[in-house]
């Protein structure tokens, strides 16, 4: 009988997949379409750096937009994209532009895939054939539904921000519970291919955005952390590693950061917004050789040492954070709909933003939600100590600890686009909850809550 119930569930999972890709192919017209942001030039003059050169991750943008943008950097063969302003009144309607059609449809298969793997890595984990379905169902609609899926038209980083790491979350669930399951981890060649999958799939999404580089150095302190408390963890040499290659790859892309001038633009945003207007906070950075904003000498100083002296002031000023977080509460709880192009021709828009509005909460109550299920997770595995609560509770101080440095770093480090800036971090919190509400459905559906309690 439960093996009846099992297959009448994957079955359906099975349907419910197609079903979804079908209609996620249909809901927003041709995948092709696409419309240009104010930001689009800089992406495709970034992306006429040599193949794989350094200039390629020292450019204006980063290495992974560069080299999706070659697909439509040609002067000659690829005419310019149809651009749209909002911020100036100006929304154009996306077109099947040439060069830039390959672009959208890469964005958009990105993200088709990328979703459907996350739903499956997690409904993988789940023993109950109802919580398997709920988690697919769930995660299908947060990122099928206009919130998200209708940036996969716009030409700039955030499309791609999404798509690969909701493929880097569903990696990361697939290597940590083989890690939490086996006696030896990364034996088997198919092992080492995930792993490596995996760590290609982390390098891909840090190099979309500076603030990225954070999330990986946030889960080498976290692979660290887990290295020094657990002994069994602790004696694989593929984990140590991959522990050297995510600290290889933050310091390529903090190296490149700094040796090019897109890191300290942002800042000079920042402390002209935080700093110059402030007497006494000015004289925190003076102590650290900062000239006169008016002086030829101040850019040179911002390039090599605003980023030391801002880093210090926001250790030592935490009132000043929460301060700055208070006042800007309202983007956290934002609607992030994208606004570059009417929607007057999608047909199921109106309904499939309703559903998506049922996923993507806009209120400030998501985190709290998330501290809950975190704390909850934490506790689990701490008192019954199995494998699969390890993993859920390490990966759920993963996600958090990921999707918290990159929201920080994109709100307090620039003061232009704030909003559409913390998008990307506050709607992996509302993720989170998607996620990891699962095992808590999972172990009540199957009947384990009752039987531990």
């Amino acid at each position: 009988m439960r093996y009846l119930k099992n297959n009448f569930s994957n079955t359906l999972i099975f349907l419910i997949l197609i079903a979804m890709l079908l209609g996620r192919t249909r809901w927003y017209g041709d995948l092709r379409l696409s419309v240009a942001t104010g930001d689009t030039h800089s992406y495709i003059s970034a992306s006429r750096a040599p193949w794989f050169s350094w200039k390629m991750f020292t450019s204006e943008r980063m290495f992974t937009t560069n080299l999706v943008y070659k697909l439509a950097n040609d002067p000659v063969k690829c005419p310019p994209a149809v651009l749209s302003l909002p911020a100036s009144g100006k929304e154009s309607f996306r077109e099947v532009s040439q060069c830039f059609d390959r672009v959208a449809l890469l964005q958009n298969i990105l993200s088709i895939a990328g979703w459907a793997f996350l739903a499956i890595s997690v409904a993988g984990r789940l023993n109950n054939g109802l919580a398997r379905i709920i988690a697919v169902v769930s995660i299908l609609l947060f990122g099928y539904t206009p919130q998200l899926a209708e940036w996969d038209s716009v030409l700039g980083a955030e499309p791609l921000a999404f798509s690969l790491f909701s493929t880097t979350i569903a990696l990361t669930i697939l290597v940590v519970f083989h890690v939490a399951e086996s006696e030896h981890p990364f034996e088997r060649m198919s092992d080492k291919l995930l792993a490596a999958g995996w760590a290609i799939s982390l390098f891909f999404w840090s190099f979309v955005r500076d603030a990225h580089l954070y999330g990986v150095l946030t889960t080498f302190l976290l692979v660290a952390a887990t290295l020094v408390l657990n002994k069994k963890i602790r004696k694989h040499r593929p984990i140590v590693v991959m522990e050297v290659v995510l600290l290889g790859m933050f310091l390529l892309g903090y190296v490149s950061a700094r040796a090019s001038y897109r890191a300290g633009l942002p800042l000079i945003n920042a402390i002209d917004e935080y700093i110059w207007p402030h007497p006494a906070r000015v004289e925190f950075f003076r102590a650290y050789g900062m000239p006169d904003r008016a002086t030829p000498e101040y850019l040179d100083w911002a390039n090599k040492s605003a980023f030391k002296a801002y880093g210090s002031f926001l250790i030592t000023h935490p009132g000043f954070i929460a301060m700055t977080v208070w006042e800007y509460r309202d983007y956290f709880s934002s609607d992030f709909s994208q606004a570059y192009f009417p929607t007057d021709d999608l047909e199921y828009r109106e309904i499939l933003l309703f559903i998506g509005g049922l996923f993507h909460i806009e209120n400030h109550a998501v985190f709290l939600f998330d501290a809950i299920l975190l704390i909850g997770l934490i506790g689990g595995a701490l008192k019954y100590r199995t494998a699969d609560r390890f993993a859920w509770a390490w990966l759920a101080l993963w996600m958090v600890a990921v999707a918290g440095a990159t929201l920080f770093i994109n709100f307090i480090g620039d003061i232009y686009n704030t909003r559409r800036h913390v998008m990307v971090g506050v709607e992996w919190f509302r993720l989170f909850l998607w996620i990891f509400l699962m095992p808590y459905l999972d172990l009540i559906l199957s009947g384990r809550a009752v039987r531990e309690t």
